[in-house]
């Protein structure tokens, strides 16, 4: 079943949407393209965020408890001949019982969305003119929920053991809630839910849902941007970028060989990243077109990395480089790669580092940037 599918069976088994529609302002030219977009404003200790996301079936987006999302339509090219449009908002009664409401004020319309956590989903309907046919966008919007641990699990979900507060870095009091139908959801244009969950030590919890976890967009927008600038570089030789591992959970970060103890990656700002495109088969591919795949390859994408940041292109923070040789039966090893980005607070040491991995254990030091 196709997404757009199944999100419509979770709407229509919601029952009746309370709806909310603005006639803009501003007129749409007979044959002018246009697009939905969502625009999020707003501020916590992790993020100060302000981005524009076009919609498409399928997406959904991570807003902090009572944060504004404004609703618009922008515009491709300038009109040419005008008639009205209207813009309506559908959402399901959840939305309204939790103190969440749609503001429709000199001709803007938005979401002020509730304190309380939670999943809603929506419709989005344009209607050039009265009588024309509409389209329609979906969109689930994701508050993280005010949580309690007990006995260091969220509704029976492993979490683990925090570390102590430091280095700006405090134990999250919120988390996203996911159910198996947001998993392919996407968060960006590139990136979806489930590549932003942790795994899990076990069967049971891998299979456990509701699933939490931290979602941070400060960190999705650096990953996303950096796809852009190399997908769209002639000079980077590296397509198809794919996040190995986002948020973590304490529990799966303490049984992960090289993980810090106050890892990034349990506070949603790290991702573990490889190129894996030519051909797609979860291992880093021969991004310097010598035939062979090697540390070199890695470090090709570090370095990258590192010039993005220094280039004020990405924001800056650690980046590390990954080399682990796994014990094959027989004796012999089998060689993987992978590069770690973060996103950290601006007066936050950048970092550099590499490591090679041998049966689990750190055996030497990556030297890659000069």
């Amino acid at each position: 079943m196709s997404m757009r599918r199944i999100l419509t069976a979770i709407l229509l088994g919601w029952g009746m949407f309370a709806g909310e529609v603005l006639a803009a302002d501003r007129v749409l030219g007979v044959g002018e393209e246009f697009r939905f977009s969502f625009r999020c404003r707003w501020t916590d200790y992790y993020d100060s965020i302000s981005y524009t996301a076009t919609l498409d079936p399928g997406m959904a987006i991570v807003a902090a408890p009572s944060s504004r999302l404004d609703v618009a339509i922008e515009m491709a090219r300038p009109a040419d001949t005008s008639v009205d449009h209207t813009i309506a908002v559908q959402m399901t009664p959840s939305f309204d019982q939790v103190g969440g409401y749609v503001v429709r004020r000199n001709g803007e319309l938005a979401l002020m969305l509730p304190d309380t956590g939670g999943s809603f989903p929506m419709l989005l309907t344009y209607r050039p003119t009265p009588r024309s046919p509409a389209d329609t966008l979906t969109l689930t919007v994701l508050v993280p929920k005010a949580i309690r641990f007990q006995r260091s699990r969220i509704n029976g979900y492993l979490i683990g053991q925090y570390p102590p507060p430091a280095g700006g870095r405090s134990i999250p009091d919120r988390f996203v809630e996911i159910w198996p139908e947001l998993m392919e959801l996407h968060l960006s244009s590139q990136f979806h839910i489930h590549d932003f969950v942790s795994n899990s030590r076990t069967d049971d919890q891998r299979r456990f849902f509701p699933k939490y976890a931290v979602i941070r967009y400060s960190l999705i927008q650096k990953v996303e941007k950096l796809v852009t600038l190399i997908d769209r570089s002639p000079n980077f030789q590296c397509k198809g970028i794919r996040v190995l591992s986002g948020y973590r959970t304490p529990d799966y970060n303490h049984a992960v060989p090289e993980a810090a103890y106050n890892s990034y990656h349990q506070y949603g700002l790290a991702a573990d990243i490889i190129v894996d495109s030519n051909p797609a088969d979860g291992e880093f591919d021969d991004l310097n077109q010598d035939g062979k795949v090697n540390i070199y390859d890695a470090a090709n994408l570090a370095q990258i990395c590192d010039y993005l940041e220094n280039a004020g292109a990405i924001e800056p923070g650690g980046i590390g480089l990954y080399e682990y040789k796994h014990r094959l039966p027989g004796g012999k090893y089998y060689t993987s790669y992978h590069i770690h980005v973060d996103v950290r607070p601006k007066d936050a040491k950048r970092t550099r580092w590499g490591y090679e991995f041998q049966d689990g254990r750190r055996v030497a030091r990556l030297v890659w940037r000069k």
